[in-house]
């Protein structure tokens, strides 16, 4: 484990025992969950971690008052953080650095985090869950282009340069409207779940059964125990396939770019003397 993991591991295990303290539900999730799994901690390329919460239990979550986290630590929303202007959350360290690079221009915290996502209702029917994706697909990718320094993926320049250049709206204003979308769907009446806030990845990969997170068990992840899915097995068969074997050598590197990383001064310090 390199500085940066330990940093985002003590991240962890403060929204750990937050989570215990107040009775909230959240699951390892992603490559996060896949790393429990395959190697007992990170995926040894891999540089972030990622949680997820069922959407009623993730509204308890992003409610919770500061006073309930430790010194240093932030719970990042578009409300507590005016200019992030996401649709999930994120737990900083604020003694810390981790400049993004698509979130450079913003005056934001910019600590070492994790990320945390809610999961939300989808229609059982696949149709309807098609026709759902769609409006989902395209605000969430043309909110995302406004919002953010992010380059367009070449298949889908045209569709959503076209969006961004057009819309009146703000990246923000876009932002807000793919997050009421998202909970188009009340949680408590579906049988299915989905991973909104990946708009542009494929439907199959990002739907599952509800019941799938009706329980969790604890895995171990670097020499300690967190919540996972009951069914982690299924889920990661839908994220990953064949999730047991590791990517050729050439694929092993982290998707995550940053603009500058400091682990030992916080980001108002560190900005400064850039």
């Amino acid at each position: 484990m390199n500085e940066l993991q330990q940093v985002q591991l003590s991240i962890l295990q403060e929204m750990d025992r937050v989570c215990r303290k107040n009775g909230i539900r959240y699951f390892l999730f992603s490559g996060t969950l896949l790393g429990a799994v395959r190697h007992k901690g990170f995926i040894p390329w891999d540089d972030d971690i990622d949680v997820v919460l069922l959407r009623d239990e993730y509204e308890r979550f992003v409610g919770l008052p500061p006073e309930e986290f430790g010194p240093n630590f932030f719970l990042q929303t578009s409300d507590t953080d005016l200019e992030y202007n996401n649709v999930y959350a994120k737990v900083r360290r604020s003694d810390t650095t981790y400049v993004e690079s698509y979130m450079d221009h913003k005056r934001i915290n910019h600590g070492v985090f994790i990320d945390v996502f809610p999961l939300d209702g989808v229609p059982s029917n696949r149709f309807l869950q098609t026709i759902f994706w769609y409006p989902i697909s395209v605000l969430g990718y043309t909110a995302s282009l406004k919002a953010f320094k992010k380059e367009p993926k070449p298949h889908l320049i045209f569709p959503f340069v076209l969006l961004k250049t057009l819309s009146p709206l703000s990246g923000g204003t876009l932002m807000k409207a793919y997050g009421k979308l998202m909970g188009m769907f009340d949680i408590g009446r579906t049988q299915k779940v989905g991973f909104l806030t990946h708009a542009g990845f494929p439907l199959g990969h990002v739907v599952y059964e509800k019941s799938w997170f009706d329980r969790t068990v604890d895995l171990e992840y670097e020499g300690l125990s967190f919540p996972a899915p009951g069914e982690h097995h299924k889920v990661l068969t839908q994220l990953f396939g064949e999730y047991m074997n590791p990517p050729p050598e050439d694929k092993r590197v982290s998707h995550h770019g940053a603009t500058l990383i400091d682990l030992e001064l916080p980001y108002q310090e560190a900005i400064h003397e850039i």
